[in-house]
């Protein structure tokens, strides 16, 4: 017979660096309409050409951003379901949960100011790129939750950081400038939390566990990162490459978003880095030539 043991919450039980996280998470809201200077993107400047690049380019952002609706619950559901879990991780992610929410909103008015919000990609592979059904996943009892938000918060949102750093710096105007930046903070401070996270757990893993984290992240590298799922420049040939073309002409004209030679180089010193600290938790991943 199973037993319920969950109850009382221990709301004591709590590490440091993630209650640290946790403050930090919570003083560094914003709001999407009042923080952004919207006056100052003047889209009717632009040429038409221009508009539908930058349309689609965050159309685009806004497809892997809807992910984190679903994926972000079920971290924190599955952390509620693990007994003895510590209870600021649970509350980090509630609060990560709103800012997502935030990110989905300016991609939304971004991609409305530039011509309107495209639904879905034109392609049927890249629709299925962006379809991976993340929350299912964590959710499944075989998936270690410590391996996942190794691969998926420090590792996955790094990069995602990293190219939002990235696209912030390739950028004049104020308002895009602005929004960037925003997002770079907010998803610096997730990755930040994934490797607080781990930190805290490593020293009570085995091998088995350390595999396991293994595994997780060459899944998240293959299947997310080097998929096109984070950037079209990395797709196969023929999966993305409306968006490709759409955020090459984007990068050229100055609208957000970095070339794919910045974003491919950045990729592969960020990867080369991660590997270097990975092996300092016994972790050994596969190296990986992208340039």
């Amino acid at each position: 017979m199973l037993v319920e043991r969950r109850f009382p919450v221990r709301l004591g039980q709590q590490v440091g660096s993630l209650e640290d996280a946790y403050r930090r998470e919570k003083s560094a809201n914003w709001n999407p309409v009042s923080d952004i200077p919207w006056d100052m993107l003047r889209v009717d400047r632009l040429e038409q050409r221009d508009r539908d690049a930058a349309r689609l380019m965050w159309s685009r952002r806004l497809w892997a951003a809807y992910g984190y609706l679903s994926e972000t619950p079920a971290t924190l559901i599955r952390l509620c379901l693990e007994l003895d879990r510590p209870i600021s991780p649970k509350f980090f992610l509630t609060v990560r949960n709103t800012q997502e929410a935030c990110h989905i909103a300016v991609m939304q008015r971004m991609a409305e100011a530039y011509g309107g919000y495209i639904s879905k990609p034109a392609s049927a592979a890249y629709a299925a790129t962006l379809n991976l059904d993340l929350s299912k996943r964590i959710l499944h009892a075989d998936t270690s939750i410590d391996a996942y938000v190794l691969a998926h918060c420090a590792i996955k949102i790094g990069v995602e950081a990293m190219f939002y750093e990235l696209h912030q710096n390739s950028v004049k105007n104020k308002a895009i400038a602005t929004t960037l930046g925003l997002i770079a903070k907010d998803k610096r401070r997730h990755a930040a939390f994934g490797w607080d996270f781990v930190t805290d757990r490593v020293n009570s893993w085995d091998d088995v566990d350390r595999e396991a984290a293994k595994d997780e992240i060459v899944r998240a590298v293959d299947a997310v990162i080097l998929s096109g799922y984070l950037t079209p420049f990395l797709a196969p040939s023929g999966v993305a490459d409306e968006e490709r073309i759409a955020e090459e002409h984007a990068a050229l004209a100055g609208l957000g978003c970095a070339d794919g030679v910045q974003q491919t180089q950045a990729l592969a010193s960020f990867l080369t880095a991660t590997q270097k600290k990975l092996q300092g938790l016994s972790i050994d991943i596969p190296n990986y030539s992208i340039v």
